[in-house]
């Protein structure tokens, strides 16, 4: 039988068998899932910044074991914002750039002040969007040109990663530093999606 300690109830729990009781397994499951005592959260900062570079390719790359083992484990910042300096004896975890000094000016402009959320949804799928939306990411966060996840996502026509933002809360009607909104884009761009309509349609009420 295995054991595993709890640091939260410094308890020991052995991994139940197939002859235990039902009320055994529930205690084991719940433990292991919900309160993720087995989970063991590195608290030493040293690494910070290399997790908060491993999160932004993990989320470039669309892959979402990586960001939930960094999220959970590694505890590491959800609303990282693109561009930022820590300042000294903040956590490192909030700010990253990852790019080498000689790629930083091709793409400053374009990732300036982006979040993690506007990353995802840029290049990953929606399930990297619902996996930072469900561990706190900021969904109306604003990049340097004042625009959301939401902007980026209709601006690249992304219709399926709109409407999970919009379904989730998004406001359509922060406007860019351009005085656009998500709700200008949409009709812009001429998107005839019925539900993303009908989703702004409840949004603006």
């Amino acid at each position: 039988m295995r054991f595993f300690e709890s640091e939260k109830h410094k308890e020991f729990f052995g991994k139940p068998s197939y002859a235990d009781h039902i009320s055994v397994k529930e205690k084991f499951i719940h433990a292991k899932y919900a309160e993720k005592r087995f989970i063991h959260k590195v608290k030493d900062t040293t690494h910070l910044l290399s997790v908060a570079e491993q999160l932004w390719e993990g989320v470039r790359a669309n892959d979402k074991k990586a960001v939930y083992r960094l999220i959970v484990v590694y505890q590491a910042d959800v609303n990282a914002v693109h561009g930022e300096e820590a300042s000294p004896g903040s956590d490192s975890s909030s700010s990253f750039n990852p790019q080498s000094e000689s790629e930083e000016h091709c793409i400053d402009e374009f990732l300036d002040g982006c979040s993690l959320l506007h990353l995802a949804c840029q290049t990953a799928d929606i399930g990297m969007v619902e996996l930072l939306l469900q561990h706190g990411a900021n969904i109306n966060a604003c990049d340097s040109r004042g625009q959301t996840p939401l902007h980026h996502s209709v601006m690249r026509g992304r219709t399926a990663t709109s409407k999970l933002l919009l379904a989730r809360g998004a406001n359509p009607r922060i406007a860019d530093l351009e005085g656009k909104t998500p709700c200008h884009l949409v009709s812009e761009l001429a998107l005839n999606d019925v539900e993303i309509l009908s989703l702004l349609k409840v949004a603006n009420r």
